[in-house]
């Protein structure tokens, strides 16, 4: 019986008998799940802290410990297949996160509950924090940036996420000699 992403993670030890297919699987669903999210998000006609700021970060909670047991079987697997298929996750993963982070849509959305006064009013100090912070992230994305400068910023955030697995891939098949 497959078990689903989420179940994974939620109290389980990493597994370390994935098979290269079972990772792929895993990635795929994690990026399904993500866009399922995102685009929820982005569809609301009256963006709220229940409506947007929640759904994202509970996924973003959710999505850390399976990328985990996605990725770091690259670090340890004997097995280079599995190896590959890790990295690959990763890369595919790491692809996914930037793509997300320029999701214009979605920044609107976050950026709408932000300038919400009543809304922020409403909300708690760690709720209020969340969203202050959910919003800089955007913004650190390049989000608050015109497009050309936007695309030009996304292009670079994927070259140095191929960069550090590549890096990472050649520390890992190293032999440890300099």
């Amino acid at each position: 019986m497959p078990m689903s992403v989420s179940s994974v993670a939620k109290g389980a030890v990493l597994n370390f008998n994935l098979s290269p297919a079972d990772i792929e699987g895993r990635a795929e669903a994690l990026v399904a799940q993500g866009k399922k999210v995102q685009d929820g998000v982005a569809a609301q006609t009256k963006p709220t802290f229940a409506n947007v700021i929640v759904p994202l970060a509970t996924r973003q909670n959710e999505q850390d410990a399976d990328y985990s047991v996605v990725t770091f079987l690259q670090n340890v697997s004997t097995d280079k297949d599995v190896r590959d298929a890790s990295m690959a996750a990763e890369e595919k993963l790491d692809a996914f996160e930037i793509e997300s982070m320029m999701r214009e849509d979605v920044y609107k959305a976050v950026r709408a509950v932000f300038d919400s006064e009543s809304e922020m009013a409403s909300l708690g100090p760690e709720d209020r924090r969340l969203v202050e912070k959910m919003e800089l992230v955007f913004r650190r994305h390049g989000l608050a940036l015109d497009k050309e400068k936007r695309e030009h910023l996304g292009k670079i955030r994927m070259r140095l996420s191929e960069l550090a697995i590549k890096f990472s891939r050649n520390i890992n098949e190293g032999d440890g000699r300099a």
